[in-house]
């Protein structure tokens, strides 16, 4: 997903718990029509949620197409992954 001025829209969604999140990460790969969902391959996320060094996951959005003007708003252009 891109800015209006053409620019990729880059950072992460951070949620809560890592089932809201992986919901999130199978929204955008239905809503893609990615090979798990056409029924002929097993691609089902663009990207998988990884968790955060304060318990709550993230989803990098780097190659989503279709976010929602919240989740515009509130992304994270810096997080910091559990070690």
């Amino acid at each position: 997903m891109n800015t209006e001025e053409g620019e990729p829209i880059v950072g992460y969604l951070v949620f809560d718990d890592f089932e809201s999140a992986l919901d999130r990460a199978e929204a955008e790969g239905s809503a893609c029509n990615l090979p798990y969902f056409r029924g002929d391959g097993a691609t089902r996320y663009k990207t998988y949620p990884l968790e955060l060094s304060n318990g709550k996951w993230a989803l990098n959005i780097i190659h989503y197409s279709h976010l929602t003007d919240d989740e515009i708003s509130s992304l994270k252009t810096s997080v910091k992954f559990k070690t």
